[in-house]
C-alpha cells in the first residue's frame, strides 16, 4: 500500500524532474531532495509495517486465545454431558436391576407362602391324632415350621428394603441426570456457537492478511 501510493508516485516525479531538467546542477539538487524524501519515506513505511506487523500479531494472538477459551468451554460442557449421560445410564440400570429382583424374590415368596400354609394344615391336623407320640411330633415340626417361615420372611423383607433403596437412589440419579443434562445441552449450544463465532472471525482476519 505504501509502495504503491506513496513511494512509486515520488520515483515518478524523481524520474520525469530528470528528463525536464538540462541543468545539471539544477537537476542533481533536485534529484538530492527527491532521494532525501525518498529514504525518508522508505524508513517511515519501515516504521509502518513494523507498526502494523504488530498490531496484525496482536490481533491474531488474540483471535487464536477467543478460540482456545471457546474450545476449552465446549470440552467443560461436554465433561459435563458425559456425566450427566452417566447418571441417566447408570440410574436405569440399578432400576431394572432392582425391578427385576424384586420380580423373582416376589415370585419366591408367594410359592413359599403356599407351601407354607399347605404344609402348616397337615401338621395341624396332625396335631390332633390320638397317637401322642405323633401329636407331640406334629407340635415340635409346627415350631420348627413356622421358624423357617418367619426367617425366610424377614430375609425377604430386608431384600425388599434393599431394593426400594436401590430403587430410590436410581430414581433420584435418572432425576438429577435429566437436569444435568438439559443444563449441559445448553452450555453446549452455547460454547459450540462462541467456537464458530470465533473460528468465523479468525478466517475472515486471515483472509484480511491475504489481501493486504
Amino acid at each position: 500500500m505504501i509502495w504503491r501510493d506513496i513511494i512509486c508516485p515520488i520515483f515518478t516525479i524523481f524520474c520525469n524532474e530528470n528528463q525536464k531538467s538540462h541543468n545539471p546542477m539544477e537537476s542533481y539538487g533536485k534529484n538530492q531532495v527527491l532521494i532525501t524524501v525518498l529514504i525518508a519515506t522508505l524508513q517511515l513505511s519501515n516504521l509502518c509495517l513494523k507498526a502494523q506487523d504488530e498490531k496484525n500479531e496482536a490481533k491474531l494472538m488474540n483471535l487464536q486465545a477467543k478460540i482456545e477459551m471457546a474450545e476449552a468451554k465446549v470440552a467443560v460442557a461436554e465433561q459435563k454431558m458425559a456425566i450427566a449421560d452417566s447418571l441417566l445410564t447408570t440410574g436405569e440400570i440399578n432400576l431394572e436391576e432392582a425391578e427385576e429382583r424384586f420380580a423373582v424374590i416376589d415370585e419366591e415368596q408367594r410359592n413359599r407362602e403356599k407351601e407354607f400354609n399347605a404344609e402348616y394344615k397337615r401338621i395341624k391336623k396332625l396335631t390332633r391324632s390320638k397317637d401322642q407320640e405323633t401329636a407331640e411330633k406334629a407340635e415340635d415340626d409346627l415350631v420348627i415350621l413356622e421358624r423357617e417361615y418367619n426367617a425366610d420372611e424377614k430375609a425377604y423383607n430386608n431384600e425388599v428394603k434393599l431394593l426400594t433403596r436401590k430403587a430410590s437412589r436410581a430414581e433420584s440419579d435418572m432425576a438429577k441426570g435429566k437436569e444435568k443434562k438439559r443444563d449441559a445441552e445448553d452450555r453446549l449450544k452455547a460454547a459450540q456457537e462462541s467456537l464458530e463465532n470465533a473460528q468465523a472471525n479468525y478466517e475472515v482476519f486471515m483472509d484480511s492478511l491475504e489481501d493486504e
